[in-house]
């Protein structure tokens, strides 16, 4: 998460100029929505998987499973995903919001403590840490501050958004390609019983792992970063992430059909 912020005097340097602005505010952007980002386009692997797994379940002919693959693919790239998340990000709050956005970060911004993050998280150290963690000073509120840093930064919304807007676009585009609707039936049925058990294991999976990489902060370094996520600013941004990437869904969906002249 904090890695968001490293290296954030990059763009600390702002210009007066209209394209110097424009790239300032789109790596600000960048920064701090690095865990969107980095969902959307490493889900490539995982949803092509998917895709390939719900294909071969159905009575489509090869050549359509194939045609259906590479668009679905194509269209619903995490790179392009990514871009429309952007492009929503500043059509709503403008250009100067995520100057600002910069100026603050540079300022007040916590990148100091980027460097006491614990970034090697494995199953060998994960569970000496589950060993030693109860003996670490006042570790109990220092988990709870942990804790809210999820919700905060919308980090397990931002996996099960992405995951619930693919599902809603593997079943349309099953039925435009003209699965029959009891395949289709049960393939959503599918795709909702492994959303909600992802659902159950991805707020678990990645409040663990935030724990570890935390780990070293004090009481006091994690209040201050639990009151520099709560600031205004920085709720008008990870408050709308859901709804940021459901639009670059959409607007990829209606890319597809057309594509699909439908």
């Amino acid at each position: 998460m904090l890695r968001l912020l490293c290296s954030v005097m990059l763009v600390c340097t702002l210009s007066c100029s209209t394209s110097k602005t424009q790239n300032t505010s789109e790596v600000a952007l960048d920064y701090i929505l690095g865990h969107v980002r980095d969902t959307l386009v490493e889900s490539k692997n995982s949803y092509g998987d998917l895709v390939t797994t719900l294909l071969a379940e159905t009575s489509l002919t090869p050549e359509m499973k194939k045609k259906l693959s590479k668009n679905l693919l194509e269209f619903f790239n995490g790179g392009v995903l990514y871009r429309k998340v952007q492009d929503y990000y500043l059509r709503l709050l403008g250009e100067d919001f995520f100057v600002m956005a910069v100026q603050e970060l540079t300022r007040d911004g916590p990148q100091k403590l980027h460097a006491k993050e614990r970034l090697d998280l494995n199953p060998n150290n994960y569970q000496a840490f589950l060993k030693s963690r109860k003996a670490y000073p006042d570790w109990d509120e220092r988990e709870d501050i942990i804790d809210s840093f999820d919700e905060l930064n919308k980090v397990s919304g931002t996996l099960m958004a992405s995951f619930h807007n693919m599902h809603q676009v593997l079943i349309t585009a099953l039925a435009i390609a003209g699965t029959p609707p009891p395949e289709v039936q049960i393939l959503d049925q599918s795709l909702q019983r492994l959303e909600g058990n992802i659902q159950l294991q991805t707020v678990h999976f990645i409040k663990e792992a935030m724990k570890y990489t935390y780990q070293d902060f004090t009481k006091e370094e994690l209040l201050f970063l639990k009151t520099f996520y709560e600031r205004p600013m920085m709720r008008q941004i990870f408050e709308r992430v859901e709804e940021a990437i459901g639009q670059a869904y959409a607007s990829q969906l209606g890319a597809f059909k057309s594509a699909y002249k439908l």
